[in-house]
């Protein structure tokens, strides 16, 4: 993605109401936003936003949902700034979006055409056709749920860059500060087994 397409986000612009995202750079950071990340929109529910880990990911687009406590607190969903405009043309909400990680593709394509067919108005189409147009008229996402499967499939939840803050808050050890022996298990990105765990282990 070119960076010059994020940086001309038209910050302010309000979508809340016909596609469910705010782009503003004024949202907070959550115990679970990834450290050093460029928040750029919200979607004014809940605490979800959208960032970017330029130091980490380059151009890659992260959801943020402070209100799920699995690994998709934080889950990669773009690959650049112009692709996630794409997936919002091709799904009409974030909250189609955000439904990407728990569906398989025939319960995620059942649930896009159940949200079209009930709430696309004429509203809403004239906002992703202004929304399309701000960057020069960009099309929508072709099978936008093999695109995002694609991403989470290839992901390695496990590099996340994660504070201090957020390990404390969900009550897991932190891989960055190894319990006194030293030791930490980690499954997929998500550490489970605790200290007193890891001492039953040893003694066996």
């Amino acid at each position: 993605m070119e960076q010059s397409l994020l940086d001309s986000a038209k910050i302010g612009t309000t979508y809340s109401s016909t596609l469910g995202i705010m782009f503003t750079a004024g949202s907070i950071a959550y115990y679970c936003t990834p450290q050093d990340a460029y928040i750029f929109a919200d979607t004014g529910c809940d605490g979800t936003h959208f960032c970017t880990v330029p130091d980490v990911y380059g151009d890659m687009i992260f959801v943020v949902d402070p209100m799920r406590y699995d690994e998709y607190c934080v889950w990669p969903c773009a690959k650049n700034y112009e692709d996630f405009i794409r997936l919002l043309l091709s799904l009409g909400d974030t909250g189609v979006l955000l439904s990407a990680p728990d569906k398989n593709a025939e319960e995620f394509e059942a649930f896009c055409q159940k949200f079209l067919s009930e709430y696309d108005t004429d509203e809403r189409r004239t906002a992703r056709a202004s929304l399309a147009a701000q960057y020069g008229d960009l099309a929508p996402m072709e099978d936008a749920y093999a695109y995002i499967r694609g991403i989470l499939d290839t992901f390695d939840f496990s590099s996340i860059p994660y504070s201090d803050e957020y390990y404390e808050s969900a009550g897991i050890p932190n891989p960055n500060k190894p319990d006194e022996d030293g030791f930490h298990f980690v499954d997929n990105g998500a550490v489970f087994t605790s200290t007193v765990e890891i001492k039953t282990i040893k003694e066996e």
